[in-house]
């Protein structure tokens, strides 16, 4: 069953200073997914003009799973008004089964030049998750369907996820190319992978791929890719976040007081992949980074990269700018969050860092956004709203901003009985 509510949920507000409690303020419920006897998660999202219409459309994806099988599916939805409703949506089996397959990353460009924008989506497919395969899928909006263009799936070891997608000017032509990221297993270790794309008579092409490996026996997941011109020269970099450090087969890898994870930030050459620079981060023991954006935050000379995750044992968000300076990675500023919980994604607007993820604890987590501003080399919080449904555990996983102004969060909620795919719409003051 699909159906699209408003239903009002509670939010408080965090700032930095003790206040007055606000008034409560309304969080719309744009979207509810779910499926008879089965689960629903959303992980990414976008909006944009997908059959040139002159009306927007909202791409999320994410997987669909039932007793009998597990589907990888973007979402579609067209906006009437302040709704979404649900349009279509299209996607791929997993084969038998199992938890193999799923869309992590959507993104929106006009890929081949015609006027309307192509959806481009990454994740995997598989009927277990320790045997995928990473898929790469072009897809196009026609008569209100979803029309798959082109597809490319690779598997380098013993398996091998997609995690992480980004839309840009690689090679300086004017047209955009595609860069993925992930990671693989040889048996042994985990790498990062990166990939470069174009897309060319209808046709995914593979332009350029490295990987990325530990130091020693450590291993690398790459989480998250962005594309930028980071020293002003003209040329595009791009950089990925992760995490790098002991591969536990024994299931630890979700114990946060023994993984001892480093953060791991990377920057390449966009149309060569050659290793720019490197930095590995920590912060308490241990510190994963889960999401990253390029952006000039103070409006002089060159981007920042802002990027967001989690560390230390108890499981803290952490928000961090660096630049790249005379080839080193140099961290300019960073908050480290005082509560439970983590950021999952960040985007910027303007000057603006907008930070989402899930708030507290297990089983009661909530939605979060957070907005924040870099001045004189500080990240400061202008902020903070949480979602308060006792119902349910929300989990943000992403955000887009909305054309009213409003930042929708995409991800997915826990009921009693199921999971459901949710997308809240959140009132940011001062847009």
């Amino acid at each position: 069953m699909r159906a699209v509510l408003f239903a009002a949920l509670l939010v408080a507000c965090k700032g930095d200073e003790p206040k007055p409690a606000p008034a409560a303020k309304p969080v719309a419920q744009v979207v509810h997914e779910e499926v008879a006897a089965g689960d629903v998660r959303l992980y990414s999202g976008t909006i944009a003009d997908l059959d040139g219409d002159g009306t927007l459309e909202l791409a999320a994806g994410g997987f669909t799973a039932t007793a009998d099988r597990r589907r990888a599916t973007v979402f579609v939805y067209r906006q009437s008004g302040d709704e979404w409703k649900p349009l279509t949506d299209g996607g791929w089996l997993g084969g038998g089964g199992g938890n193999g397959s799923t869309v992590r990353n959507v993104e929106v460009a006009d890929l081949d030049g015609d006027g309307t924008p192509e959806v481009i989506a990454l994740g995997r497919v598989g009927s277990k998750t320790q045997e995928a395969s990473a898929r790469l899928v072009v897809l196009a909006l026609r008569d209100g369907k979803l029309r798959e263009l082109a597809k490319a799936e690779w598997n380098v070891a013993t398996y091998t996820h997609g995690f992480g997608l980004a839309i840009g000017d690689i090679d300086g032509d004017k047209r955009p190319e595609i860069a993925t990221t992930g990671f693989l297993f040889d048996g042994t270790t985990e790498h990062g992978f990166v990939r470069t794309w174009s897309f060319e008579k209808s046709a995914l092409v593979m332009r350029a791929e490295t990987k990325l490996a530990g130091t020693a026996d450590a291993s690398v997941r790459i989480n998250d890719v962005a594309i930028g011109d980071l020293d002003g020269d003209g040329r595009a970099e791009i950089v990925t976040a992760g995490r790098v450090g002991p591969f536990r087969p024994d299931g630890t890898n979700g114990d946060l007081d023994a993984r001892r994870e480093r953060g791991d930030l990377a920057i390449f050459d966009a149309a060569t992949l050659q290793m720019r620079a490197r930095k590995e981060w920590i912060e308490g023991s241990s510190l994963r980074l889960r999401t990253v954006a390029i952006a000039n935050l103070d409006g002089e000379g060159v981007p920042e990269i802002v990027a967001g995750g989690q560390f230390d044992g108890d499981g803290k968000p952490c928000l961090a700018v660096f630049a790249l300076r005379d080839r080193e990675i140099t961290m300019r500023a960073h908050a480290a969050g005082e509560g439970r919980g983590e950021i999952k994604d960040v985007l910027v607007s303007g000057a603006r860092i907008i930070a989402t993820g899930p708030s507290g604890v297990k089983p009661a987590r909530q939605g979060d956004v957070s907005t924040w501003r870099f001045e004189h080399d500080q990240l400061v919080r202008e902020q903070e709203l949480v979602s308060t449904n006792a119902a349910i555990e929300t989990r943000a996983r992403a955000a887009v901003l909305a054309p009213d102004g409003h930042v929708l969060t995409i991800g997915h909620a826990k009921s009693s009985t199921a999971m459901i795919g949710q997308m809240l719409s959140w009132p940011i003051a001062g847009r």
